[in-house]
């Protein structure tokens, strides 16, 4: 069976080990400095203890993930299986059910010797009788070109195929594990195929990596890639040829969907067996999904006869839009309107009031349709078909107002970070301590203050530590060690000498002696270098899809808290330990709470603390604009419910790529 969660398992042994080692570190200091000689022997051997078992963790033998592949099988499928049907169950096209006709255009793809196959004659091209999705997969061996125009049943035809092979691979062990793939997020890295393939399986479908590695070299995937005219324009070519890559390495069977138009104005094809169009739906099958759906729907059958042109512009999507808004009688006010994007705008139009009926009040419905648009004009201007909270980022808002929001932010961050300064600390020293630390974290945050650190070396302070993306979990690097190891040595222990150690050392060889003073130095010079390594091997790492809404926060929020204990905490216990041999115990609790907070604070910027305080920043800004509820994740719930928006996995995406072009035209310009 999956196992997900057995990483975060090893990850949370691996915390409590490295805070183990601390804790013994700072005991054995406070052991040197308090204790009796003959009483120190014990916190020498916890942290003996603690450093065998750090010897023993990293080396010792790791589970092997893949240890039960056909549990680990069913379960791909099972969940494979619930998408699906959910995808079926929420497409409009499930409303108008129509047995579309397919052309055969071996002309649109290129045979394994990248020559273009011709076009057959008319009557071999027309779709046999009866022929299903899957006997058309299976005639061109097992591998198709889904081709079509906007809205005509291209993805629920995918999803349908996709059916059919999840039968197939239950009833057989040997045959491939079939996977929906959307093909709109690979533009964002641009990977090879087989590494965003075990991206996706990992972060949308939660399969941990090796297994999906696993998956993918052995060939056990059958992938269903969706959407490439949803590819980013300008990475079009380059997707093709990466998908082109992988079918000559791999040599497996898939399926790939796009719109026609964009595929042709590609210059490039698809290297698979076979290609097939969707054709547009005549007035027989108009006449008889009508027929299946009763009497309620005739209107459109007397819509039609009036203006046979308007055959063409009822497409599967436009009539599971009339059907599920039970539009009728309404339907004769678009045979006044000329092109056919008056027409669609007017159905949207229809639908959007169908669908928001339900509403209270007229501003209710306003305020949703004004909602809906500023997200659907910040999709499509960031070219994304799914939405996730964690998208959300400064740009989104008018530019007039970008930079005082980013001066916001980082005032915020400031002020979270040196408070404790004023609190602990003598007035004096909070009046200047707090505002210069505040003002360099300020510096390191803004674009210009980034600049102006840079060319007075005060970067390395603040600056490294910013991280403006969301950390979903945090990933042990040893190669980042090894890269970071040079400039640890040339550059950082100097720093931290200069900084931190000296200054203490100097401090305790004046009250204890230089023995004493040297003992100082170095272990907090070897303290400071290890939080370092720590820092530069545990690296964020931000996923591209969420199973629930929100998570990239909670995930972040809870690394940062992480982070903030495992380096704080010690770090504080240390200073206030040392402040208080020099001075006084209570001048010592007060200094370790305030350098804990700061240093821990500071550190888990980078893991996950800033993008929370961006985000929550944000998300009241954008509030207060009214461009959106306070209570998002209610809000997009509320118009998946109205069938405006399709839940996929913790995002959200309308329920047609048309619809979202609509309300983007709807939205008013707000970054002027």
């Amino acid at each position: 069976m999956l196992a997900p969660s057995d990483g975060r398992i090893r990850s949370f042994l691996g915390f409590l080990i490295v805070v183990m080692l601390v804790v013994s570190i700072v005991w054995l200091a406070a052991a040197w400095l308090y204790l009796p000689t003959e009483q120190q022997y014990e916190p020498l051997l916890a942290t003996l203890t603690a450093i065998a078992l750090i010897v023993k963790f990293i080396v010792g033998p790791r589970a092997d993930p893949v240890v039960d592949g056909l549990s680990q099988r069913r379960l791909m499928l099972a969940i494979m299986r619930h998408r699906t049907n959910d995808a079926l169950h929420q497409s409009l096209y499930q409303a108008a059910r129509i047995e579309l006709t397919f052309e055969v255009r071996p002309d649109l793809v290129e045979n394994s010797l990248g020559r273009h196959t011709p076009t057959p004659p008319d009557s071999a091209r027309s779709r046999p009788p009866g022929s299903t999705i899957n006997t058309i997969f299976d005639k061109h061996a097992f591998t198709l070109l889904i081709l079509g125009e906007p809205g005509s049943g291209k993805t629920t035809l995918l999803w349908e195929l996709a059916l059919h092979l999840l039968d197939r691979a239950d009833q057989d062990q040997n045959h491939l594990m079939p996977v929906y793939f959307d093909l709109s997020s690979w533009s964002v890295r641009r990977d090879a195929l087989a590494d965003w393939l075990v991206e996706y399986l990992h972060s949308s479908y939660k399969i941990p990596v090796t297994l999906a590695q696993h998956w993918v070299n052995t060939d056990q995937i059958l992938p269903l890639l969706d959407g490439l005219d949803e590819v980013a324009p300008e990475h079009m070519r380059t997707c093709v040829e990466r998908i082109n890559e992988f079918r000559a390495q791999h040599f497996l069977p898939m399926a790939v969907s796009s719109g026609i138009k964009e595929y042709q104005r590609l210059g490039t094809r698809l290297r698979l067996s076979g290609a097939i169009l969707i054709q547009p739906l005549t007035f027989q099958q108009i006449t008889a999904c009508i027929n299946r759906a009763g009497t309620s729907l005739n209107e459109i059958r007397r819509f039609v006869k009036s203006d046979p042109q308007l055959v063409s512009f009822l497409t599967p999507l436009v009539l599971g839009i009339a059907f599920e808004a039970e539009l009728g009688a309404e339907l004769r006010l678009l045979s006044a309107l000329r092109t056919a994007e008056e027409r669609r705008n007017r159905l949207f139009s229809m639908y959007v009031q169908a669908m928001l009926k339900k509403e209270k009040t007229i501003d209710a419905r306003s305020q949703i349709v004004r909602w809906l648009g500023w997200l659907a004009e910040a999709m499509t201007r960031e070219r994304q078909t799914v939405f996730h909270l964690e998208d959300i980022r400064t740009h989104w808002l008018p530019k007039g107002s970008q930079e005082n929001v980013k001066r916001l932010i980082a005032l915020t961050t400031a002020s979270v970070v040196v408070l404790p300064v004023f609190f602990t600390r003598p007035i004096g020293t909070g009046l200047f301590a707090g505002p210069v630390l505040g003002l360099l974290l300020y510096l390191n945050v803004t674009r210009r203050g980034q600049r102006a650190c840079r060319l007075f070396g005060i970067n390395f302070m603040f600056g490294e530590f910013i991280n403006h993306r969301s950390a979903d979990r945090l990933r042990w690097s040893w190669a980042m060690v090894r890269t970071a190891l040079p400039y640890l040595v040339r550059v950082l222990v100097p720093r931290l000498v200069l900084i931190m150690a000296l200054p203490l050392a100097v401090r305790a060889g004046i009250a204890w002696g230089v023995s004493a003073g040297l003992l100082v130095f170095v272990i907090v010079t070897g303290i400071m270098c290890f939080f370092k390594l720590a820092l530069v091997a545990l690296v964020p790492v931000e996923e591209i899809r969420h199973s629930v809404p929100n998570q990239g926060l909670h995930n972040s929020a809870w690394n940062s808290i992480l982070i903030m204990l495992l380096m704080g905490f010690p770090a504080g216990l240390l200073a206030g330990l040392f402040r208080g041999a020099l001075d006084s115990m209570s001048n010592g609790i007060l200094f370790g709470l305030a350098f804990g907070w700061i240093l821990g604070f500071i550190v888990a910027l980078g893991r996950g603390a800033f993008f929370c305080i961006q985000h929550l920043v944000l998300r009241i800004i954008i509030w207060r604009c009214g461009f959106a509820p306070l209570k998002y994740v209610h809000f997009l719930d509320h118009a998946t419910e109205r069938i405006l928006l399709r839940k996929v996995g913790g995002g959200y995406r309308f329920v047609h790529r048309s619809l979202q072009e609509y309300f983007a035209q709807q939205c008013q310009p707000t970054r002027s």
